[in-house]
C-alpha cells in the first residue's frame, strides 16, 4: 500500500475557486468525500508538480498565488511545494 497519494481532485479545485473565480462550493464538494479515503490526512495536497502546469502560470496574479499557497497550507493533508513555486517560476508546460 502507498502511504499518501498526491491529492489531485483538491489541486484543480483550489485553482478553479483562487485563479478562476469558480464558486467556493466545488472546493467544498472535494473536501466533503474525504471520507473516501484511509485517511484523508495523508493526502498530498500540491498546486502545480512535474506533471502539470506552474500555479504562476494558471492564475492571473501574485497575490492569486499567494492566496492559493496560504489555502493550501490550511488544507488537510501535507502540502507540497515544488521547487520553483516559491520564487514564483512560471511555466504552462513542464518539465
Amino acid at each position: 500500500g502507498f502511504t499518501g497519494v498526491f491529492d489531485f481532485p483538491t489541486k484543480y479545485a483550489v485553482t478553479d475557486v483562487v485563479c478562476r473565480g469558480a464558486a467556493p462550493g466545488g472546493l467544498a464538494a472535494i473536501l466533503s468525500e474525504d471520507d473516501a479515503y484511509p485517511d484523508a490526512r495523508k493526502l498530498y495536497t500540491f498546486l502545480d508538480n512535474h506533471d502539470t502546469k506552474r500555479i504562476r502560470a494558471e492564475c492571473p496574479s501574485d497575490a492569486a498565488v499567494a492566496d492559493a499557497l496560504r489555502l493550501l497550507a490550511h488544507l488537510r493533508g501535507t502540502p507540497v511545494i515544488t521547487w520553483g513555486t516559491e520564487w514564483a517560476a512560471d511555466g504552462a508546460e513542464e518539465p
